[in-house]
């Protein structure tokens, strides 16, 4: 093959790779118990996207359906007892999203990016999402107005425990 022919092989080549690489989903990757640790915090460090230590490649899961991003946390007595930010089937997490404890859980709309909690052991709240690097940590302004409906949850949680009795 002379050099000219090689290089209209070469150029398509290189736009088809680099398109499979810019449509697989990217997400944040880490988890952490310990309070105040890089993966709930680091905005610095997840503000270099793709050379973060924290970038994960969706593709390099072998889901059956779609990928998405999530965030899974739990907060026991107001604090955050782990928080889990990884590619996801929609599926699979730390819990079984079928059990009735988390039946409301079935109903987030990754496209909406939005988070559910619910009352289990503490608070479990639940983001999934699928835009690339959507799961990652959010200004305090934004974690402030997620207050409110960690409150909601708990008082509900408290209100249904007190009923029990």
């Amino acid at each position: 093959m002379s050099a000219q022919g090689l290089h209209w092989f070469i150029i398509p080549l290189c736009l088809l790779i680099s398109v499979l690489r810019v449509t697989s989903l990217q997400c944040f990757h880490c988890s952490s118990s310990a309070p105040g640790s890089k993966c709930e915090t680091g905005v610095k460090e997840f503000a270099k996207y793709n050379s973060s230590k924290f970038a994960q490649n969706c593709s390099d899961y072998s889901f059956q359906g779609k990928a998405f991003c999530a965030i899974e946390t739990r907060f026991i007595n107001g604090k955050s007892s782990y928080l889990i930010r990884e590619c996801s089937d929609g599926n699979t997490f730390t819990f079984d999203k079928n059990y009735d404890t988390f039946h409301k859980l079935r109903y987030l709309n990754p496209e909406k990016n939005t988070t559910l909690c619910t009352f289990f052991n503490g608070i479990l709240c639940l983001t999934i999402c699928e835009t690339d690097f959507c799961n990652g940590p959010q200004s305090t302004a934004v974690i402030n107005s997620h207050t409110p409906a960690l409150v909601i949850t708990l008082a509900t949680g408290i209100l249904a425990l007190l009923q029990s009795y």
